[in-house]
């Protein structure tokens, strides 16, 4: 059983391509000594990266409202061409189109947004029109800790928020991850190391 490097996922034999991620098989990670962290085996090294995504979850929202914008759209637009609707079709097609777009910018704004574990920090970063990074280095970790209200417990999502020393705010939440529990006992035990 082979995992991508870069995410994780478990990998097809034979595949030059993680079918998760879409990142190029460079190397196959095969150890036995595994922990499970977001819904997958990864392999656990001490100068592995680990990379995590918001959850489609998190942004359900927005995939809901941009996908009543298309059926609507096209619904109403198939009503205006068989002439139900008078002059009304170029405009509700329109409107799927903006639903479109939406499910589009939600998307593009979940995969720009990474939380990264690495061997020395742990990272927030954003990287949509403008770049964004955030990190702690382990020695400057305070606290650590995981929250999820009733939907995401049921979802099996939650937030994980990092503070650091010298500051009383929470400097870098993990917000909408699988397995948040996982997140945060994975970077205690790289603060134990």
């Amino acid at each position: 059983m082979s995992f991508c490097t870069k995410c994780g996922a478990e990998l097809e034999e034979g595949g030059v391509f993680c079918p998760k991620c879409g990142s190029e098989v460079k190397e196959r990670s095969t150890s036995t000594s595994q922990v499970k962290t977001s819904r997958q085996e990864v392999e656990r090294k001490d100068d592995t990266t680990k990379i995590f995504h918001p959850t489609r979850i998190t942004y359900l929202r927005y995939y809901f409202i941009g996908g009543v914008l298309i059926v609507s759209g096209l619904a109403l637009g198939g009503l205006a061409l068989g002439g139900l609707i008078s002059g009304l079709a170029p405009f509700m097609f329109l409107i799927s189109l903006i639903g479109g777009l939406i499910i589009l910018l939600a998307e593009s704004k979940r995969k720009a947004h990474r939380y990264m574990i690495t061997p020395v920090d742990v990272r927030d970063e954003c990287n949509l029109l403008s770049k964004k990074v955030s990190s702690i280095r382990y020695e400057k970790i305070q606290d650590i800790h995981s929250t999820a209200n009733l939907r995401e417990r049921l979802l099996g999502v939650g937030t994980v928020h990092v503070n650091s020393a010298g500051s009383s705010s929470i400097e870098i939440v993990f917000k909408g991850v699988h397995n948040p529990d996982g997140i945060r006992e994975e970077i205690e035990n790289r603060l134990n190391q």
